[in-house]
């Protein structure tokens, strides 16, 4: 007798035993893709956190260009919470990756490319709600005084990809040491962001809108999609309308609206032309 196996579970089988090696190949990919780029793996341990990164230092003498990625799989469905954030399509990483720097560090976010069951802190609600809480951003702090006070590295360009916008621009707001700021569809006004998708809003966490004050005479660039259904429009003038109350003329900021891309495509393969564009203020 012929038996026969419908094609919807064949795929579902398919889509349970790659879940099984998600994590190990996404560990994988990423291994992968610095060392055919030259990159080597470190990891800064901090008090709450280990934040993994790659990393291409050639002078002490430059500044550092650090990226920081974006959320990762937060979430499996609008409804489920992710197991592990380590994202599938590091966009952040192949960012870095094509930049030109002398000094790169790329930055992964909290609980991601890491062992989770041997990090003690490492709770949903790191990669949900509390994405941007005090404890993940005194992380970075952590880890940037690292590369200040080890490796003698003391001005700091941060580049954040969508999530990693939010952690990038509070950094910016809160150091002395970061002569600027671009974003790529940087998520830079969670409240925004909670409205516009209805979702729960991020409890917990620091909202960079919320320190416009500190961050009108930073230098900054925010790349976006054009059509962009993840950082829309909205969220991205929501954060521009807090600096223009004190700002009204905007004298650093520059919006640039980005043609042929989405959300996670095609950055990586315009990076280098746009990594030209150096944040300046009028």
């Amino acid at each position: 007798m012929r038996h026969f196996v419908s094609s919807a579970f064949v795929c579902c089988t398919i889509t349970l035993l790659s879940a099984c090696n998600s994590v190990q190949t996404r560990n994988q990919n990423a291994t992968s893709l610095a060392a055919n780029s030259g990159f080597d793996k470190a990891t800064y341990v901090t008090h709450y956190f280990s934040l993994v990164a790659y990393q291409k230092l050639t002078s002490t003498q430059a500044t550092v260009s650090i990226f920081i990625e974006g959320d990762g799989l937060a979430w499996k469905t609008k409804t489920q919470i992710s197991t592990n954030p380590t994202p599938r399509d590091p966009v952040g990483m192949r960012i870095a990756f094509k930049d030109t720097s002398k000094n790169i560090i790329y930055l992964a976010r909290p609980c991601q490319f890491v062992d989770i069951e041997q990090e003690k802190n490492c709770v949903a609600d790191y990669w949900t709600s509390k994405r941007a809480s005090r404890e993940v951003i005194d992380s970075y702090h952590e880890a940037l005084n690292i590369l200040r006070d080890e490796h003698g590295l003391n001005q700091f360009r941060l580049v954040g990809y969508s999530g990693g916008g939010t952690i990038a621009a509070i950094l910016t707001a809160e150091r002395d040491d970061v002569i600027d700021l671009r974003t790529v569809v940087g998520n830079l006004d969670i409240d925004k962001f909670s409205e516009v998708h209805q979702v729960s809003a991020l409890t917990g966490s620091i909202n960079p809108a919320n320190l416009s004050d500190k961050l009108l005479h930073i230098p900054q660039i925010h790349f976006v999609a054009d059509g962009d259904m993840i950082i829309t429009s909205a969220i991205t003038d929501s954060y521009v309308q807090h600096i223009e109350q004190t700002d009204p003329e905007l004298t650093c900021i520059n919006v640039k609206t980005v043609p042929d891309t989405t959300h996670a495509k095609n950055w990586d393969t315009q990076w280098r032309q746009l990594s030209q564009l150096i944040p300046a203020c009028r």
